[in-house]
C-alpha cells in the first residue's frame, strides 16, 4: 500500500517543489528584511517636550529663586500636576487641539498651598506643529508661537513678570519662560 502517488516525486514534479521551495525561502528573506531596529520606539527617543519654566527673583533677576509649598492645576483639573513642592523649576504638559491651531492651555499657581494660599492663574498660548519622528514613535508634537499671559489679580499677584527665552518649545535642555516673583 502507498502512501503517496508514485508520480509525486518524479522530475517534473521535483522542479515544481524546489520552486515552490525557493519562493517560500525568498518570500521569509522579504519578511526578516522588511523588520528594522527602529520597530520599537527606543525610550532615549524624544517626544513630545513638556514647557519648562525656571522661578527667579523679581528684585534680583539673574538669581534663581525657589517657590515654597507651590501647587499647579491644569484648567479644569482636580489632579495637581505639582503638590507643595518647595522648587524652582517646572515642566508642564501643553494641551494639543490640533496642528496648526492656536491652542491656549491654563494653569493655577498656588504659592505657600499649605498655609495661606495665593493663587496666580498663567495663560500659555501656541500653535502646535507635528514633527515625524520615526516608523516606530510616529510623530510628536512641537509648539510654535509660544506667548504668556499672568492673568491680573492687581496687587495679589506672586508672579510679577514672564519672560519668554524660547518662543519654540521642542525640546525639554532649557528653560523655555522664567517667571520672576
Amino acid at each position: 500500500m502507498r502512501i503517496f502517488p508514485s508520480n509525486l516525486f518524479s522530475a517534473s514534479n521535483r522542479n515544481l517543489l524546489k520552486a515552490f521551495l525557493a519562493l517560500i525561502i525568498l518570500g521569509f528573506i522579504i519578511v526578516l528584511y522588511n523588520c528594522e531596529r527602529d520597530d520599537i520606539c527606543s525610550s532615549a527617543t524624544p517626544t513630545t517636550p513638556h514647557l519648562i519654566i525656571r522661578f527667579f527673583d523679581i528684585d534680583n533677576q539673574d538669581a534663581g529663586k525657589t517657590v515654597n509649598d507651590l501647587t499647579i492645576f491644569g484648567e479644569g483639573s482636580e489632579i495637581p500636576i505639582y503638590n507643595l513642592a518647595d522648587i524652582d523649576s517646572i515642566a508642564l504638559p501643553l494641551n494639543i487641539e490640533g496642528e496648526g491651531i492656536s491652542t491656549t492651555t491654563k494653569f493655577q499657581f498656588i504659592q505657600d498651598a499649605a498655609n495661606n494660599p495665593n493663587i496666580d492663574e498663567i495663560e500659555v498660548t501656541y500653535t502646535p506643529e507635528f514633527v515625524y519622528v520615526s516608523r516606530a514613535c510616529g510623530y510628536k508634537s512641537i509648539f510654535n508661537d509660544l506667548q504668556i499671559r499672568i492673568i491680573s489679580e492687581g496687587i495679589e499677584n506672586w508672579v510679577r513678570l514672564s519672560e519668554i527665552i524660547y518662543s519654540t518649545v521642542d525640546n525639554e535642555t532649557e528653560a523655555h519662560v522664567y517667571l520672576f516673583h
